[in-house]
């Protein structure tokens, strides 16, 4: 519970944002926002978030490279998502 509460908490904050997103296989989605990367490292990123098992947020930076949104997950790994498939969030 206190998961999912954190969760929604930073979910607001993302809110007044740009934020776009694609639904994930756990049932929560992979949001990508206009907001500038959290992570120091990367300036010139954006941010963006996941939603895991149990409304865990796993945070992350994102570019648009060749038509594929590349995520850099601060736990260093990287993902590549169709730029296609997202969708604006309302």
């Amino acid at each position: 519970m206190k998961k999912l509460l954190l969760s929604l908490i930073f979910v607001s904050s993302i809110a007044q944002a740009e934020t776009w997103m694609i639904p994930n296989r756990n049932g929560g989605g992979i949001y990508v926002t206009d907001r500038v990367c959290h992570d120091k490292r990367f300036p010139a990123l954006k941010e963006g978030y996941a939603i895991a098992d149990g409304g865990r947020v796993l945070r992350f930076c994102w570019i648009i490279s060749d038509g594929m949104v590349k995520a850099i997950y601060d736990d260093g790994s990287e993902y590549f998502y169709s730029a296609k498939t997202f969708s604006k969030v309302q």
